[in-house]
């Protein structure tokens, strides 16, 4: 009542006693009192003296009491155009599976994921793409010859503060896919909850709809879903975007893209991706002998996918992740092993080791 018994003594000069009791009662419901000073000013100057007749008197308090009601309610609702609408979600669906594949080749997919790679990272706007990039993805998984890490994708922004809803979705999505991959590959998954093995059962169709909401738009770690949850080997979640230990997947970054480091002096530089000079090397090699031309991504695949997955990997381990990089199918197990030689001996001569 203090701040009552202030707006009070403003308007005390104005009204008789009647008057200022029913100002008073109706000064306590809301936030009028704020506002009673200015408002009565601006109907009667402080220090002028009010006339005429106790009704008159008293309809005027009533109408002093009116406008501070309507000034506390324009500064209490905000104004339409002030409100920033939140961005629309698109309607999330997905494609019934398996798709028709028959007018579309492994080839013409790949363009099409790569072009909406490039026209997110142009746009930043993955709605506008999502139904697009939905579909060639679980059509590249049909095919089965392009694992999902291997793909050019849309990246979710490393930073939390740069990312919206779209990113979430986009999180969800690249989760359905790589499901959708170990589903196609017909991979032994042994699922921790009995209730989530449906998910790979090969007798019904596979449904992105029951992985979403039981799995993918969970909050877990990726560590959870892939360690815990499906306990996948790290040579399969080599082949995922996302369902893949923070571990493996900072090894591949290190490997393809490289990332960023202390230096001495305590400051955040840049070192490049440990495969280029493998690849300067292989390019080298292949300017002197024209049979190796058109086989350097191979060969690369071939040397990344040993340091993913260790030297002392099956050769037919190493030779399926690096058709799966590749885009192709794999080479039988010894042509791997003569080229995983041949390229060691062009490496150790470039004093790469």
């Amino acid at each position: 009542m203090e701040n009552i018994n202030t707006d009070c003594e403003i308007i005390d000069s104005y009204f008789s006693d009647e008057a200022i009791a029913k100002i008073i009662k109706e000064m306590e419901d809301g936030e009028a009192r704020r506002h009673v000073e200015n408002s009565a000013e601006s109907v009667m100057p402080k220090g002028a003296e009010p006339s005429g007749s106790y009704d008159d008197r008293l309809a005027h308090a009533q109408t002093v009491v009116e406008q501070i009601r309507q000034q506390s309610k324009q500064k209490a609702t905000p104004k339409v155009a002030e409100i920033a609408p939140s961005p629309k979600k698109a309607e999330i669906k997905y494609p019934e599976l398996p798709l028709d594949l028959s007018n579309l080749s492994h080839e013409h997919l790949v363009s099409m994921a790569n072009e909406l790679a490039c026209r997110y990272r142009r746009e930043k706007e993955y709605w506008e793409i999502r139904d697009e990039f939905v579909f060639v993805s679980l059509a590249l998984n049909q095919y089965g010859l392009s694992a999902p890490a291997f793909r050019n994708q849309p990246r979710i922004p490393h930073f939390m503060n740069k990312r919206d809803d779209s990113h979430e979705q986009l999180l969800i999505d690249q989760i359905v896919i790589d499901c959708h991959w170990v589903y196609c590959s017909r991979e032994e998954v042994a699922v921790l909850w009995p209730e989530l093995k449906v998910m790979f059962d090969h007798e019904s169709p596979f449904d992105c709809i029951v992985v979403c909401t039981q799995m993918a738009a969970k909050n877990w770690s990726k560590e959870f879903r892939a360690d815990e949850l499906l306990r996948l080997s790290n040579r399969q979640q080599h082949q995922l975007m996302q369902i893949r230990g923070e571990k493996l997947k900072d090894q591949y970054r290190r490997l393809t893209e490289g990332g960023k480091q202390l230096n001495p002096e305590g400051r955040s530089t840049r070192f490049p991706a440990q495969v280029l000079p493998i690849r300067k090397a292989i390019t080298e090699w292949a300017d002197r002998k024209h049979q190796v031309r058109g086989h350097q991504d191979m060969y690369q695949a071939l040397w990344v996918a040993r340091e993913l997955l260790g030297s002392d990997a099956p050769i037919k381990h190493i030779a399926d992740l690096a058709a799966l990089q590749c885009g192709i199918k794999p080479l039988s197990a010894r042509t791997v092993a003569d080229k995983l030689k041949l390229l060691d001996t062009i490496l150790d001569a470039a004093g790469i080791s």
